[in-house]
């Protein structure tokens, strides 16, 4: 019934249509006349117009459900991708006889990763990490390939997190992907096994340990993690190659900065720290900008364009959040430990020790015989029958700043507490809230794990507490420090200016109209 009242419709339409075509030829005095214009029209018309109407109608239905099927087809593209590809991608390398190798050039930029204008790492084929967020609860920052020779089990994947989530519940619900390319530039995609790995709870740092058979045979040029229950691609991060063997015999030292704690705005303390441990022989610094004022990072990019000087500057963009329960001193979103680990990796097997310290740390020389800290350490190993230890650990004197200053013996350096600040609490009267050996040296190459005091190592290495080779001078604006009532304890202590301030002065001197 309503096709056919939908046909009368479109009949008479057509019809009056025909009418109007009729007399327009009529009154033109076309050749053609009505009737021969009516036996060519109509036919066609009124044969296949129900016909039109209803093909048109159901394309426009199939559209909706076109757009709709191609919708889901495009949301669960990773699963497609991977039924494709992660089958295959064993024989495909097999085929190729090579190892995928990471390019210098990736054909793209992974997803998540940030472009800063900052000095990024000094190593092949990288570019300076940042803070990356996976889900509510996990942030990734880099990622190292280990493929030391002691590893039990194998190589891995470390990758540096923060969690706030507990871990053994954290892990069951993410997944590790590992991208390879063949020489031919074919990306291969492999779904990898994921381990927990617990660094430090309070500010909730952790280590992501992912591992495949395939590891031993080809090296990933990024890693992706994501949701278990999304279908999103993974969040991609480029995976920094550990180079294979150890540094050459010559001790080569590198000193971490971990992040900041809060608004760092001592520019004279930067340039005494840095001019400092380039005196005694450290080759290498790296920063973690986190709260520094506009004038410290202006004095920072300045040191880091010296000549002579090598420099990384490696943004952190996670904030300083006070849990007053848990720990109230410290921060519980900080991930401190996390900077520790990524600085620990970042330089194993470029330099043969690595120390972690505060810019008030000041590890100097006690023994006159060895003023540098490459003296100190080949000394200490000598003494031990070779190489001797894989971690030195040295107490400390804490040099109060409320104490009595002295004058500087080099002009325009009146206010370097290096060179004023002379009297110190010895390590014996410190009170028991400072862990007994403060900081250390490590063969970076020798740890699993980085922390402020010390390292944990692997099987079959050693550590040693020594107070007769290095003490570190720690510069702090302590509340308790009373000069009155300290003065029969404290002792004098000019090693800095007298060892060291005339080639401090001279390293320092470019940079003070930045201070």
């Amino acid at each position: 019934m309503v096709s056919r009242i939908f046909e009368s419709s479109i009949t008479q339409i057509f019809q009056h249509l025909f009418d109007l075509f009729s007399k327009a030829a009529f009154w033109s005095k076309e050749k053609f006349t009505g009737w021969r214009v009516k036996r060519v029209v109509n036919p066609y018309i009124f044969a296949y117009s129900f016909r039109k109407a209803k093909a048109l109608v159901i394309l426009l239905a199939f559209i909706p459900v076109y757009l709709f099927i191609s919708n889901v087809i495009l949301s669960s593209k990773l699963k497609l991708r991977v039924k494709k590809i992660a089958p295959t991608e064993w024989e495909t390398i097999q085929q190729t006889g090579r190892t995928p190798k990471p390019s210098s050039s990736p054909p793209f930029e992974p997803e998540g990763s940030f472009q800063f204008n900052w000095i990024g790492v000094q190593e092949a084929n990288s570019w300076t990490d940042n803070w990356v967020n996976v889900k509510s609860d996990l942030d990734i920052y880099s990622a190292y390939f280990d493929n030391r020779s002691s590893l039990l089990g194998g190589p891995v994947i470390r990758i540096i997190a923060k969690t706030e989530t507990k871990l053994s519940d954290l892990v069951p619900n993410i997944e590790c992907w590992a991208k390879f390319f063949s020489p031919e530039r074919e990306e291969h995609i492999v779904k990898i096994q994921m381990n927990e790995s617990d660094i430090d709870k309070i500010h909730n740092a952790c280590n992501l340990i992912c591992s495949n058979e395939i590891f031993r045979e080809s090296v990933p040029t990024y890693v992706g993690v994501k949701s278990i229950s999304s279908y999103e691609d993974p969040i991609w991060i480029k995976v920094h190659i550990i180079p294979n063997g150890s540094v050459d015999s010559q001790v080569k030292i590198a000193v971490c900065v971990p992040p900041f704690n809060g608004s760092m705005k001592e520019t004279r303390l930067l340039a005494e720290f840095v001019s400092f441990y380039s005196v005694l022989g450290v080759r290498h610094f790296s920063f973690y900008d986190y709260g520094t004022t506009t004038k410290f990072r202006r004095l920072l990019d300045v040191i880091a364009q010296s000549k002579g000087m090598s420099v990384n500057i490696l943004p952190w963009t996670l904030t300083w959040e006070t849990n007053k329960v848990t720990y109230p001193a410290l921060g519980s979103s900080f991930a401190y430990y996390s900077g520790l680990q990524d600085c620990g990796y970042r330089h194993m097997h470029h330099y043969s020790h690595l120390m972690f310290l505060d810019i008030e740390d000041f590890l100097t020389p006690v023994n006159l015989n060895h003023t540098t800290l490459v003296e100190v350490i080949q000394y200490m190993d000598a003494n031990g029958a070779g190489i001797c230890c894989d971690v030195y650990r040295f107490t400390q004197s804490i040099f109060c700043l409320k104490f009595p200053s002295f004058v500087s013996p080099f002009p325009n350096s009146s206010n370097f507490v290096t060179f004023s600040k002379r009297i110190a609490r010895p390590a014996v009267v410190l009170s028991s809230m400072w862990p007994a050996y403060l900081r250390y040296i490590v063969r970076p190459d020798k740890a699993v794990l980085f922390g402020p005091h010390d390292s944990y190592l692997l099987p079959k290495t050693s550590k040693k507490n020594t107070q007769n080779r290095a003490l570190v001078h720690r510069y702090l604006d302590l509340p308790g420090c009373d000069f009155n009532q300290e003065k029969q304890k404290v002792i004098y202590v000019d090693l800095i200016p007298n060892l060291y301030g005339e080639e401090m002065v001279k390293i320092m001197s470019p940079w003070l109209k930045y201070i």
